[in-house]
């Protein structure tokens, strides 16, 4: 089992971390010497962007999110724009009157309007530090959140095309949220933080997400993955499934502890490494 609880069978092979080069799967070692194909030969495009939690502000503006926007307005309706969470640094959207408010309606707008006039398909889910990292009112923070960027869109429909929920999985859910792209593409929504809280979520069989804990959740995800396992299935969520980085626990071990012992107000936060260690690998992380 992963550290999510997701069958190993689910999780491909990757290489051996390395401390000093990047780490590719196998198969894309030596990508730069390869001609991609042509464009007129793609069928559909998927583009994937996360943490852009505090984009530059001033112009010209986050690159990062003007060469998407360049690349989404080329590939049009046969495509999807997908934000993987972490959309407003530190600790998400804020009540109206607070210090951070309007820095933050900045952050999550700029990436927002990076959708207008796009004609594609668009999601958005939420990362840890759009739970709040946790902390009280996490599951507030998360839905306010939610509501904001929907209602952004919704003020513009002319700019902002609807093609369906946007925010996903919605009201805190954990999912798992079916999407068919293509007729042989077929997108699950993981809300991946929902695994992480140890109190505010929603949870059991009156919590209106139609699942009522993690045993629910795998049932229902093996149904769907199982539903198309003659299609190509994209699993999407804020945390990696499986990582040859440091979410993953590649990290030389005094560089765990030392992450681990980072004070931050008299509060300790254990990294994701230290917590690869603590568990078991059959243990969920709820």
């Amino acid at each position: 089992m992963s550290s999510f609880g997701l069958p190993t069978t689910m999780a491909q092979t990757t290489q051996a971390p390395h401390p000093e080069r990047p780490n590719y799967n196998h198969g894309g070692e030596n990508w730069k010497t390869k001609t991609p194909p042509h464009s007129s030969t793609l069928r559909y495009s998927v583009f994937l962007i996360g943490d852009v939690g505090a984009p530059e502000l001033k112009e010209p503006g986050e690159p990062s999110l003007n060469f998407m926007r360049r690349e989404m307005l080329v590939a049009g309706p046969k495509s999807t724009a997908i934000f993987l969470g972490d959309n407003i640094y530190e600790y998400g959207l804020p009540e109206e009157g607070a210090y951070d408010r309007k820095v933050s309606e900045q952050r999550i707008t700029a990436q927002l309007d990076i959708l207008r006039d796009y004609e594609g398909e668009k999601y958005m889910v939420p990362g840890n530090h759009d739970w709040k990292q946790g902390n009280k009112g996490s599951l507030e923070q998360v839905n306010r959140q939610q509501r904001f960027v929907e209602d952004y869109m919704m003020r513009d429909s002319t700019a902002f095309s609807y093609t369906g929920d946007f925010f996903i999985p919605r009201d805190g859910c954990p999912g798992p949220f079916e999407v068919r792209l293509q007729d042989d593409l077929v997108m699950i929504a993981i809300n991946s933080q929902w695994f992480l809280q140890t109190k505010e979520r929603p949870y059991g069989s009156n919590s209106g997400c139609g699942v009522a804990n993690e045993t629910d959740f795998y049932t229902q995800l093996e149904d769907i993955i199982q539903r198309h396992k003659d299609k190509n299935v994209m699993v999407i969520a804020h945390h990696p499934l499986f990582s040859d980085g440091i979410h993953g626990a590649f990290s030389p071990l005094p560089t765990i502890f030392f992450r681990c012992l980072l004070s931050i107000n008299t509060r300790l936060y254990p990294s994701p490494s230290l917590a690869r260690f603590i568990h078991s690998p059959a243990s969920t992380a709820a």
